[in-house]
């Protein structure tokens, strides 16, 4: 079959598949019909290699409108700041920005909001930083249902206060330096389905704050992801942590990652999520490091690993079924499904 005997609808299910890059140096120029899809294409950038000196004449080849996704890293952000600015391409659906520094964070996030056709925005820095950042200058943009924040730093991520708005993001992927930040951030959207978070606890961390708990209901969450980093603090977090769990009333998916000094046991677990009705899947992984918390070895005896072991974990929800592994350096406590492993947290 000739170039110009495939079908034109065929030739937009390849092109969905490809960067914009790859399918200007392998198909742009080759006949007049393969030019007329391509100015018909939704395109997708991946700008992450500044020594591609003609990226500016590749995008100037198409309309703006025709850009829907561009991922951009930390190398060639300022480059392409340089020769445009996002608000040239109104109608974008997708952001990748990799690597970034907050000096250009601050100076991209005032251009989203004008954005009003952009749905999934994924922000990530490679370093941790002494700055501080406020959340809310991105997650009050209004068209987000998507969105991935893995900022990092030393000092605070925060919400300003007061939050007035109501968040339309569906899944949403976040790291935070304090428990009751769930709360902050939670009470202003309700339309979340999916969350991930990690929290990295500090000396001064606060925990959680059971009154503020108390009021919040997130009627849509259905999957929720914690991931807790802390090796030396014990936080107290678990009473909490069951107050935020009543709150979730549609919950089907729980996973806790934790690094904390402190685990509950059996029988805590077992009244904690029988009460979660739509509950399907539990999972965890657990680890403490006996020489930064000596003290709370002895809480892993033999009643401990006897809790696991009633009818609730080995009959009826034996999927969940939990195991609790000592080595010389380590005391690990995960499903049996799980590696035991969770250094990946």
């Amino acid at each position: 079959m000739l170039l110009e005997e495939i079908p034109f609808e065929m030739y937009l299910e390849i092109f969905k598949y490809l960067d914009a890059i790859n399918i200007y140096y392998g198909f742009y120029d080759l006949n007049k019909r393969i030019n007329s899809v391509l100015s018909q294409m939704r395109l997708c950038f991946n700008y992450s290699d500044k020594s591609n000196d003609r990226f500016a004449s590749i995008l100037d080849t198409f309309e703006r409108q025709q850009v829907y996704s561009f991922t951009l890293s930390s190398g060639v952000i300022a480059v392409f700041y340089s020769m445009f600015t996002l608000i040239q391409f109104n109608n974008l659906r997708t952001l990748k920005l990799l690597g970034i520094t907050n000096e250009h964070l601050d100076r991209i996030a005032s251009e989203l909001l004008r954005l009003k056709h952009l749905t999934q925005l994924h922000v990530e820095t490679l370093i941790q930083t002494d700055e501080s950042y406020d959340y809310n200058r991105i997650l009050q943009i209004s068209t987000l249902k998507i969105c991935l924040l893995k900022l990092y730093s030393k000092n605070h991520l925060y919400f300003s206060m007061p939050l007035l708005f109501n968040s339309s993001i569906e899944c949403l992927t976040i790291c935070l330096n304090y428990f009751d930040d769930l709360y902050i951030f939670l009470q202003c959207m309700p339309k979340l389905k999916r969350l991930i978070v990690n929290v990295y606890t500090t000396e001064d961390a606060k925990g959680m704050n059971n009154n503020n708990i108390s009021e919040l209901t997130v009627a849509n969450l259905v999957y929720f992801k914690l991931m807790i980093k802390d090796y030396n603090v014990d936080v107290q977090i678990y009473e909490p942590l069951k107050e935020l769990l009543m709150h979730l009333p549609k919950l089907a998916y729980f996973e806790l990652l934790s690094f904390c000094a402190s685990f509950r046991d059996g029988h805590w677990w077992k009244n904690v999520l029988c009460k979660l009705l739509h509950l399907k899947t539990f999972s965890c992984g657990f680890m403490v490091w006996k020489r930064n918390q000596p003290r709370n070895i002895p809480l892993f005896g033999e009643q401990f690993v006897e809790s696991f072991q009633t009818p609730f974990w080995l009959n009826e929800r034996k999927e969940w079924g939990i195991r609790c592994e000592k080595t010389p350096g380590c005391i690990y406590v995960y499903t049996s499904k799980r590696c035991v492993s969770i250094t990946h947290v």
